[in-house]
């Protein structure tokens, strides 16, 4: 046979733009009417290119209507299907919901917190540098003589500037409160990217003056608060009711000392968190001459071109020498760590593991809509033989299956659009405080561009599973004796079922250590009874030590004559922080202890922290003597560190050449900054005898309720001090569940997660051996008549679920252990591969299975064998 012209070829090449259907209705016409048209004009270029140049645009434009026709087509056709099985489309809707809309929720707040960018100008060249030692207990801050040093040798960083952060008390306008603060040296604002909103930056003149308003107060005083201010936006919106003239009018701090206010900012600057927290800013001149020890934390630009890496190869030589950057505790390394990073590193385990897990959800979910599919299909195979013997291709019935399931795909991701729209804020207003940018979060375009992306995903890995029992021979199915469906679907529908119980025991095994990790953490042993125990921020406005101390101790007298109060003392409070000292020393041992844990208390406050007292006594009235006899206590660790478990009663304690406090009482470990954290060494000093003074909290131990005492206490401050700040007092416990919130807060998704795994999981074992059992109708019919007994039958239906169970829970054992280097950054005070926590989750996935299983094999034990046989 002669090959076809090339003109021919060309165009046949072109019919391809076509869908096959219409290419095999319409194809060999349209050829043989182009080679009649080519031959007529046959010589006469002109009219070839014209006739060619007809003809792509006929195509092109045809061929996108062709497809779409043939799309409607199948949209219409899968919608009649879909309609013909309500209930099947209707729970394939719901678990896709469920699955997609969960995704989606933890998507908008991993993707909020992690991945989005920070609202800076180029945000990923913004760099957080700090001092990287031994313990990492102050890893950001640098002295102001080692800042400039830093500032004047960098070249990979451009530009740089330091913030310290303060304490203000604002007493006008409204009621006095204490707000945070951030002083910022030259160019803070530049290397962030930012403008205020209103009014103007911190000018040269702003620098020159609040220099000279420091050189001008007492050297010996407290520190100055610049004359000149920028508010934060949510300072602005809250005590300042928005105004919008409010730029060049002054607030007044404590000490009647009036402040201008040349700027309001943006929002944007919320997102630095707990990084940098400040409600407001004021200029701050580093000067190794007048505040030489004030640290800052440095934040610098990434120099054009440059990398963070090559920006940690220049900070490893600057730091070698770098004037003043070592801190008194320990040797400290200068390294450079994303801003981002900064910010948002202390929740990024959390965040993925979440995400991980209801990723496996939505796996399980998935698998279950696989099952629904298969089971589906099986129903449809006359129907599809049909098709097959009617001359419709794999690629058509494929083509149908993939519709079908996308649209089941694509209503299932808007249904779950609309949950994660309601379970966002839901899930925000759950967080705990620690997670930064909660303001960030949001169902945004990003979130819809996701949704549909894994609606789409799922859609596609569904058809292209569920899909394989339509690749069929027509006498396969219209032969005498025919299965309901084929040995492959049979072995898809239970691989797919044993990976939905495996990964619904994956997530029980992470719930199970989870809740053992609460209980461990709740069997804590505090060292102390927060029961009927209330805290009181008391901060001193006057930040003279003598005249702090004075105050404080008056206010603690006040409030202890107070009615229902049993005890009351200050200190810094547990769980509210630590502070450090270096260098001290026992007589006669030559050791070197590093830092030890120190805390100022005031008489009382041991009374009314509940802490144990193991040896010695407390602190009293009379050991409050400015001048008197200096005595310290001192906890368990710190009696085994010092003296090697020795009564300590007596003994010394060198802390300085003029400190040298005589040990008068030893308590249990008080846990510090962190649930967690094991409790160190720890001295406690009375608070007039010491100049590591540190104004913490009131604690109060009551007799009845707590908020009766507010009034009373409000009036003790006022009576002392009208602008005193005074925000309250909260119960001590709420600290504790504070501390536990992050963990929790993990153990309620990922329950919720497990719940719906198992929930699922239990599902797809019951469709199976539904599924089994109606396939075998007519064998359990021979089976009984041939004299088999109910026992027996159940006995076959358990065993074929009681494989599945199995297989399942080996293959989520094995995840469970091979992921437990994710768990060991979850859990605490629990092994990873703690056995209860392991067998815990088998047996209860177990129990759940096994009465999934017992439903259909009770109904097949019950069978009639007559109308079972007659079912053949």
């Amino acid at each position: 046979m002669a090959r076809p012209p090339f003109y021919e070829r060309l165009f046949r090449a072109l019919l391809r733009l076509f869908p096959s259907e219409f290419r095999g209705d319409f194809g060999e016409d349209m050829t043989a009417d182009f080679r009649d048209q080519r031959l007529e004009i046959d010589g006469k270029p002109r009219e070839v290119r014209r006739l060619w140049i007809r003809t792509a645009m006929d195509l092109l434009r045809r061929a996108p209507r062709e497809h779409l026709d043939v799309v409607w087509r199948d949209v219409v056709y899968a919608l009649r299907v879909l309609r013909r099985h309500p209930a099947a489309t209707a729970t394939a809707v719901l678990s896709l919901a469920i699955g997609i809309g969960l995704n989606s929720a933890i998507y908008s707040v991993v993707g909020g917190v992690l991945w989005r960018s920070l609202p800076f100008t180029e945000s990923d060249r913004l760099v957080i540098v700090g001092g990287v030692g031994a313990s990492n207990r102050q890893p950001d801050l640098m002295l102001s003589a080692a800042f400039l040093d830093l500032q004047r040798r960098t070249r990979t960083l451009d530009p740089v500037a330091g913030a310290a952060t303060q304490v203000v008390t604002v007493v006008d306008p409204g009621e006095p409160a204490q707000i945070g603060c951030v002083a910022v040296t030259q160019r803070f604002f530049d290397v962030l990217g930012v403008r205020p909103a209103l009014g103007r930056g911190f000018t040269q003149a702003h620098y020159d003056a609040a220099l000279a308003h420091r050189a001008s107060a007492n050297p010996d005083g407290p520190r100055p608060t610049p004359p000149v201010i920028i508010l934060s936006d949510g300072l602005w919106r809250r005590r300042l009711s928005s105004d919008p003239d409010i730029v060049g009018t002054q607030i007044r701090v404590a000490g009647g000392e009036r402040v201008d206010i040349v700027g309001v900012m943006g929002p944007e600057l919320e997102a630095l968190g707990a990084a940098m927290p400040g409600q407001c800013w004021f200029p701050e001149v580093p000067d190794p001459a007048v505040g030489a020890w004030r640290p800052f934390i440095v934040i610098g630009r990434l120099a054009e071109g440059r990398s963070i890496r090559e920006a940690n190869a220049e900070l490893a030589v600057i730091g070698v020498n770098l004037d003043g950057s070592r801190l008194p505790r320990e040797p400290q390394t200068l390294q450079a760590l994303g801003l981002l990073d900064d910010i948002v590193g202390r929740v990024r385990t959390q965040l993925i593991f979440l995400f991980g897990a209801v990723v496996c959800v939505l796996l399980v979910t998935c698998a279950n809509v696989v099952n629904l599919f298969l089971a589906h299909a099986a129903g449809r195979r006359d129907e599809l033989a049909t098709r097959v013997a009617l001359g419709a291709s794999g690629v058509r019935l494929l083509r149908q299956s993939l519709t079908e399931s996308l649209l089941i795909a694509l209503a299932g991701g808007a249904c779950g659009f609309l949950l994660a729209v309601w379970a966002v804020p839901v899930l925000v207003s759950m967080a705990p405080p620690n997670i930064p940018r909660l303001r960030q979060i949001a169902v945004d375009w990003s979130t819809f561009g996701f949704t549909l992306l894994v609606s789409g995903a799922v859609g596609i890995c569904c058809a292209l599973l569920a899909s394989r029992p339509t690749r069929q021979v027509p006498r396969t199915v219209f032969g005498p004796v025919q299965a309901a469906t084929t040995p492959r679907t049979t072995r898809l529908r239970h691989g797919v079922t044993v990976c939905e119980i495996a990964l619904a025991l994956m997530l029980a095994v992470a719930a199970t250590l989870m809740v053992r990790t609460l209980r461990a953490l709740n069997a804590i042993d505090l060292g102390f009874d927060p029961t009927a125990v209330v805290s009181a921020d008391l901060n001193s406005i006057d930040n003279e030590m003598r005249a702090a101390q004075d105050f404080q101790t008056t206010i603690v007298e006040r409030v202890k004559a107070l009615p229902g109060v049993r005890a009351a003392g200050i200190g810094l409070g547990p769980l509210q922080g630590d502070m450090f000292i270096g260098g001290l020393a026992i007589p006669g041992d030559p050791r070197n202890f590093g830092s030890v844990r120190v805390d100022a208390v005031s008489p009382g406050y041991f009374e009314a922290l509940g802490a144990r007292l193991l040896a010695g006594r407390f602190f009293e009235p009379h050991d409050a003597v400015r001048d008197g006899p200096a005595v310290i206590l001192v906890n368990q660790s710190a009696a085994r560190m010092f003296w090697k478990g020795s009564d300590p009663i007596g003994k010394t304690v060198v802390i300085s050449k003029s400190q040298r406090p005589q040990v008068i009482g030893m308590i249990a470990d008080v846990r510090g900054s962190s649930l967690e954290e094991e409790p160190g060494p720890a001295i406690y000093q009375l608070s007039n005898q010491t100049r590591n003074f540190f104004a913490g909290s009131m604690l109060i131990r009551v007799d009845g309720e707590p908020q009766a005492l507010v009034p009373g206490i409000r009036a003790v401050i006022r009576s002392m001090s009208r602008e005193q700040p005074f925000r309250g007092v909260s119960p001590l416990q709420e600290r504790i569940d504070s501390a536990m919130a992050p963990r929790l807060f993990v153990l309620r998704l990922i329950g919720l997660f497990s719940v719906l795994g198992l929930i699922l999981a239990v599902v797809g074992v019951y469709a199976v051996l539904a599924e089994f059992v109606n396939q075998r109708v007519p064998e359990i019919g021979v089976r009984m008549a041939f004299g088999a007994t109910a026992s027996d039958v159940l006995a076959l239906i358990l065993g074929q679920g009681s494989k599945l169970v199995a297989i399942g829970i080996a293959l989520g054992l094995a995840g469970a252990v091979l992921l437990r280097g994710v768990m060991s950054t979850m859990v605490w005070g629990v092994h990873t591969f703690d056995p209860l926590a392991y067998l815990t989750a088998c047996l209860l996935l177990l129990a759940a299975t096994v009465a999934a299983c017992a439903v259909p094999a009770r109904r097949a034990s019950r069978l009639d064998p007559a109308v079972a046989l007659r079912s053949e």
